[in-house]
């Protein structure tokens, strides 16, 4: 404890302490009855904060005392399709990655997004529709014949 040595003026800074989950948010302090942030996450909407991780009941907008709270996100769809190669167009999740498909007599060699098959390879679904084109390399083989007279 410290004693002031001259007459001061003191002020006190009343908030809560507040926990995030599911968020890169840190841990804050806030301001008695702070309004919470709307955040953002790539790939995602944001449904609000919840006082539990079980997002049961309302979303709440503000804090009134010391709390963990917990941010509900919903996983954006997105639509890919699928240029030489044996798929389907299919609705993905953002995140997932691109399945592998076979040809026989060749290796598969990634996906692109254009018919050059030129850039980096693309394996997840971005945050957006998607056409994707499939690179393959032909398999060589070696024979070899014996008795061939």
């Amino acid at each position: 404890t410290k004693v002031a040595a001259q007459d001061m003026t003191v002020y006190a800074k009343w908030g809560y302490t507040v926990k995030f989950e599911n968020t890169d948010l840190e841990d804050q302090v806030l301001e008695y009855v702070h309004v919470l942030p709307t955040i953002a996450k790539e790939g995602h909407v944001f449904g609000g904060w919840f006082d539990n991780a079980e997002f049961a009941g309302e979303a709440i907008t503000k804090v009134t005392q010391n709390a963990t709270i917990y941010a509900k996100w919903t996983v954006n769809k997105y639509e890919v399709t699928y240029v030489n190669a044996d798929l389907v167009k299919e609705t993905l999740d953002y995140g997932t990655t691109l399945p592998t498909p076979t040809k026989v007599g060749y290796t598969f060699a990634g996906w692109f997004n254009n018919p050059e098959l030129t850039g980096e390879a693309i394996n997840k679904v971005g945050a957006a529709n998607l056409t994707v084109y499939a690179k393959w390399d032909i398999n060589s083989y070696t024979v070899k014949f014996e008795n061939c007279d």
